[in-house]
């Protein structure tokens, strides 16, 4: 079962192998101890950006997934200020996922998410 928590430090050491070099807030899905996927938003100038890193494994419990961007949308929620988001081109469901979740095309190729 795929645990979905807010991501520590040490969840994005694991997963990505160092230290990121900028501040982020991210919820981590965990299975069996092992970081399976992280998503996550970083601020910028007047907006958010949000980011997500989904493994074979995580890809096949869309709940937890699902589940996950929820949560984070839930602590970007409380502030007013635009998530934008670039759908990654090799993964087909992509534009798909972010439409569900509320996001719109602002410009070609980048979406965009108002609380």
């Amino acid at each position: 079962m795929v645990e979905v928590i807010p991501a520590t430090q040490a969840h994005l050491e694991a997963f990505y192998g160092k230290a990121l070099s900028r501040s982020v807030y991210a919820i981590a899905g965990v299975e069996d101890g092992k970081v399976i996927g992280l998503a996550g938003v970083y601020r910028e100038p007047y907006r958010f950006v949000m980011f997500s890193e989904i493994t074979p494994e995580l890809k096949r419990r869309p709940k937890a997934i699902i589940k996950g961007f929820r949560m984070l949308q839930d602590v970007v929620r409380r502030r007013d200020i635009p998530v934008h988001a670039q759908p990654d081109a090799a993964e087909p469901g992509a534009v798909r996922f972010l439409e569900h979740l509320g996001f719109n095309e602002f410009v070609q190729g980048v979406y965009e998410w108002r609380a």
